[in-house]
């Protein structure tokens, strides 16, 4: 493949598995026709422990229109992940599709964009497919309700709230964007942050209501750990950063996902806010460290 030629998408994939046979997307997107693959710049960033580089380049090269690789053997989370992606390649294409690695879809999704993408108006700088819970089979909208549950909801300030894995966006919006993404702005408020600056700006998500994709959504599970419960009291705080409309469900839910872990384990001890906060800000430093 020509290194100069245009690719059509870059598509970043954050992966957490010990080995790539655990990661249904890249499953799917070998699987995805040779002309929707060629016309793919694929990034996929390590967030795990293994440096799986080399397995990488010797599955995927030539698979793909082009072959990016990033590791830097510390797990900062998806949103640096992103932000470095489309910081070095998202210029050179037109639309950027952003996934984790637990996504099931096929050719559908990537015929939806080809489509969508040309006919986008002038305020619409997002496309988002409808999605289907993994583990459950319930079908539910690409936007999330603050206290964790995905189905179809507007927030009291009035922007949506979207899964931000398995969406679309015009490259040009996320190459202005990317530079001010804030790395300790884990999942939900990352969500809720990019869904405040296209609120902000007056931009509209386009959703693909005929592609239907399965997804994990993230559920509050005690084997999560200390790292967890530090991401959890992070949310609050960011929340709170975005707006302070936010931080009354923001601590609703902040509540709701520590009861969760505590009727889990039968302890009230993850309701202990003084060690959280203590292992937030050990957090935060590992990720700008």
């Amino acid at each position: 493949m020509n290194a100069n030629k245009k690719m059509n998408c870059l598509v970043i994939v954050v992966i957490y598995a010990g080995s790539l046979d655990e990661c249904r997307t890249l499953r799917c997107l070998q699987e995805l026709s040779v002309g929707h693959r060629q016309q793919m710049h694929l990034y996929v960033h390590i967030n795990g422990t293994s440096d799986l580089r080399q397995e990488l380049q010797e599955q995927f090269q030539g698979t793909f229109g082009r072959l990016s690789v990033s590791y830097d053997g510390k797990n900062r989370g998806i949103v640096y992940a992103y932000k470095t992606a489309v910081i070095a390649c998202g210029s050179s294409v037109q639309w950027i599709t952003l996934l984790d690695q637990d996504s099931v879809f096929d050719n559908r999704l990537f015929d939806a964009i080809e489509a969508a993408v040309p006919s986008l108006s002038a305020n619409e700088v997002m496309l988002a497919p409808v999605v289907r819970e993994n583990k459950s089979g319930a079908q539910v909208s690409p936007f999330r309700v603050f206290l964790g549950k995905a189905i179809p909801f507007r927030s009291v300030i009035g922007f949506p709230v979207c899964i931000n894995s398995m969406t679309t966006f015009r490259s040009e919006y996320l190459v202005k964007l990317a530079p001010y993404f804030q790395i300790d702005f884990f999942l939900d408020t990352f969500d809720c942050w990019l869904s405040h600056s296209m609120h902000c700006q007056g931009l509209k998500v386009k959703v693909l209501q005929d592609v239907v994709t399965g997804h994990e959504l993230s559920l509050a599970e005690s084997d999560h750990g200390d790292i967890y419960r530090a991401r959890e009291i992070m949310a609050l705080f960011n929340a709170t950063r975005i707006s302070w409309k936010f931080f009354p469900l923001a601590a609703v839910r902040f509540f709701w996902r520590l009861s969760c872990v505590s009727w889990q384990d039968k302890t009230i001890r993850y309701f202990n806010l003084f060690e959280h906060y203590r292992k937030y800000k050990k957090l935060k430093e590992e990720l700008y460290d």
